[in-house]
């Protein structure tokens, strides 16, 4: 007896194909276009109109990219049918555990910059059986991560030359390491504590098998991963979505007058702060982080004496009066009951016109973006979920969480920088 499709099983029209297709072809044309201005600019534009042309470009590249990246995976979804997607999806943590392998043996250190290495020598310099390096490397080639140019012979990408850089290689030993083995604690964790929102029973417990907090976890036990954590800050901080130039856009330092001062609450190495204070040289910066957050930075001052870290954890009581707490990818981290506790601690310090500045994700309402869009954020609200008990929040769950903290807290102000993953929303007291 043949098989009957189901409704959901059945095959996209042709209608329906070729708007899937119109929207790639569309999309592929911004990219195009920021492609020749980047590459092409300087040999078929005047120095009048070069920068024009990059701005329109640069404003394309975000909508665009999510555009293209919803409609490729919609055909990619179409050709691979129901069965064989779910099967698929249901697998992506085989090359992530690829990618594992990858990261914990540096293998993409002994890859040369330029040229090529043999699964042999490979294997040789990251002291591991040949069998196992050609297997991982390979997984990773079919995503296209690494190159194979020649049978037995690897070479770098630019995705795999990522993972030669220290804080590339720290950020994605975080993701397949720490977030890859709470994720798949979920289901088991929630069993184990009831579904508890404590940031001592998350799935990350379950996985460390301790009863510490992920951060208490790293400084107190294995501080190499607190270390880890940090260039991992630095390197989110460095560039795209989470770029520390958001920040810069998000609210304007400029406005502050000489003698602000403006704390950092779990500033880790400072990276924030230097950019604060490269645009505004009159603020007074104060770094506040638990011991091993701050690593070296403790107790010390830095660019040109402006920027003081001291030892704070941001569950007691604010200690520094100030006018402007900012919480830079903090109170995701917690659940509702936790994120209040924070937020109550900074109150007793706080000082008339005082502000707090938190710089987090909001997430998007279902069919308000893309597919590809909102994927990233769900990935993001699962990954804190996972590690700390924590959540990703849309506007209205930000608004309650601040009036569960103080009925007078209220939101003034939202910027969400073009590019940008991360909104900067401004809270204040009002009377």
């Amino acid at each position: 007896m043949s098989h009957k499709l189901q409704p959901q099983d059945r095959l996209p029209t042709r209608e329906e194909l070729h708007r899937l297709i119109r929207d790639i072809n569309r999309s592929t044309r911004a990219l195009e276009l920021l492609d020749d201005t980047q590459n092409t600019a300087s040999h078929t534009l005047d120095s009048q109109t070069r920068p024009e042309a990059s701005i329109k470009a640069s404003q394309l590249l975000p909508a665009d990219r999510y555009e293209l990246q919803t409609a490729c995976e919609s055909l990619v979804h179409a050709a691979k049918g129901s069965k064989d997607y779910l099967c698929t999806f249901a697998q992506s943590h085989r090359p992530v555990s690829a990618l594992q392998y990858a990261v914990h043996f540096h293998l993409a250190k002994h890859v040369p910059q330029e040229g090529v290495v043999s699964f042999k020598k490979l294997a040789t310099k990251a002291d591991i059986p040949e069998p196992q390096c050609q297997r991982a490397i390979r997984m990773l080639v079919a995503c296209e991560i690494f190159e194979e140019p020649a049978v037995g012979y690897v070479t770098h990408n630019r995705y795999s030359r990522l993972l030669a850089d220290d804080k590339g290689e720290a950020a994605l030993g975080i993701l397949t390491d720490e977030c890859f083995r709470a994720a798949s604690c979920l289901a088991p964790a929630a069993t184990h504590w009831n579904h508890s929102q404590e940031r001592t029973k998350a799935p990350f417990n379950l996985a460390f098998n301790t009863e510490m907090s992920m951060f208490d976890f790293q400084s107190s036990q294995e501080p190499w991963r607190a270390e880890r954590f940090r260039k991992t800050m630095a390197f989110f901080g460095g560039s795209g979505k989470s770029s520390l130039e958001h920040l810069i856009h998000g609210f304007d330092w400029t406005s502050l007058t000489a003698g602000t001062t403006v704390v950092d609450i779990g500033g880790s190495g400072g990276h924030c702060m230097r950019a604060v204070a490269a645009v505004n040289t009159g603020i007074h910066s104060i770094v506040q982080d638990i011991e091993a957050g701050l690593g070296d930075y403790q107790s010390t001052e830095t660019f040109e004496r402006r920027i003081k870290f001291t030892v704070h954890d941001f569950f007691s009581p604010q200690t520094h009066p100030a006018d402007v707490y900012l919480l830079r990818w903090i109170l995701h981290d917690y659940s509702d009951q936790e994120a209040v506790i924070i937020l109550k601690c900074l109150l007793p310090a706080f000082m008339p016109g005082a502000r707090i500045l938190v710089m987090d994700s909001i997430l998007p309402s279902p069919g308000e973006v893309t597919k590809a869009e909102e994927k990233d954020a769900r990935l993001s609200d699962i990954g804190m979920w996972a590690l700390l008990n924590g959540r990703e929040r849309d506007i209205y769950a930000w608004t309650i969480l601040f009036q569960m903290a103080g009925p007078r807290l209220k939101l003034v102000n939202t910027i969400t920088p073009q590019g940008s993953a991360l909104s900067v929303m401004e809270f204040q007291l009002v009377q």
